[in-house]
């Protein structure tokens, strides 16, 4: 099963909410030349995977764990009411969150994916994304 995420160059309610579900009945057969590896964007930014995965020949690299911009705000903001206290007003947890600086991976290929040829999919751990390029 692979879960898609709706393209699109903005992020909206449905590029950052919306998927397509594509369901493969039987084996999937798989290239020796693959790699699956987790973001470390501190360590390992996108040049780099792009060198190695082109140094490499691979057929395909999977990259787990890539922090999903478009999610990033409403992440945080979730994370402050489920801090809150229940006195605590609206305004001052809006305020809170214009305070908080958010990051991520753009998931539109041509904005945060190195190639043309790539798919991007939710990762188990949400709100990260997993990409896969293939050449």
């Amino acid at each position: 099963m692979e879960i898609l995420l709706k393209r699109g160059e903005r992020a909206t309610k449905i590029s950052r909410y919306r998927y397509d579900v594509v369901l493969h009945i039987g084996d999937r057969p798989t290239d020796s030349r693959s790699e699956t590896i987790c973001w470390q964007g501190d360590e390992l930014g996108i040049d780099e995977i792009v060198s190695n995965f082109e140094a490499q020949e691979l057929a395909t690299v999977r990259i787990l764990g890539v922090p999903n911009l478009r999610l990033s705000r409403d992440i945080a903001a979730s994370q402050l009411l489920d801090s809150a206290e229940d006195e605590e007003l609206v305004a001052d947890i809006r305020e809170k969150l214009d305070r908080i600086e958010t990051s991520g991976i753009d998931p539109e290929p041509s904005g945060g994916c190195p190639t043309e040829e790539s798919t991007t999919s939710w990762s188990s751990a949400l709100p990260v994304l997993g990409m896969a390029a293939s050449t």
